[in-house]
């Protein structure tokens, strides 16, 4: 797949590792970089562009689609959180599972508005970009309490 506008690299043809092995750690800056990359953007409703082009004599009309980066922002975050999930036992002083157990319960709460009152898919994906974009921020406080990106390894922190 060939990369779009949008500055985001979509499809598995162009995922690569610049080393044979990552270590987790690698991995999870590598996707924290991909997340800041995507939200740098317009967060846009995925949607299909139609430009025409001359075959010939005639015209043809060429579709690409651009994707949803308020999904891809949201998947994005769902992943960092299953990355980093091993780290939270750390978090002694900031006790990230009851702030994670605050937020997964208003989001849920949210879902359960949204279902009963028939909201549209776009309201329910703006609804939960928010909540998703709190959690990242939470992430990334949790991560510097214990000390994620410092290390011998050349993390930020040193």
């Amino acid at each position: 797949m060939k990369p779009n506008d949008d500055g985001v690299t979509v499809g598995e043809e162009n995922f690569s590792w610049n080393k044979e092995a990552a270590t987790l750690k690698e991995v999870t800056i590598s996707h924290i970089r991909k997340l800041s990359e995507i939200s740098c953007q317009e967060l846009t409703a995925g949607y299909f562009d139609e430009k025409p082009i001359r075959v010939g004599e005639g015209f043809s009309v060429i579709r690409t689609y651009h994707p949803d980066l308020r999904e891809a922002y949201i998947n994005g975050v769902d992943f960092l959180l299953i990355l980093v999930r091993h780290c939270i036992a750390q978090d002694t002083e900031g006790n990230f599972t009851e702030i994670l157990n605050k937020l997964e319960a208003a989001e849920n709460k949210d879902f359960d508005t949204a279902t009963t009152e028939g909201w549209s898919k776009s309201d329910w994906v703006l609804t939960k970009l928010n909540h998703k974009k709190t959690l990242m921020k939470e992430i990334m406080l949790m991560l510097d309490r214990i000390q994620f990106f410092s290390a011998s390894d050349g993390g930020i922190n040193e």
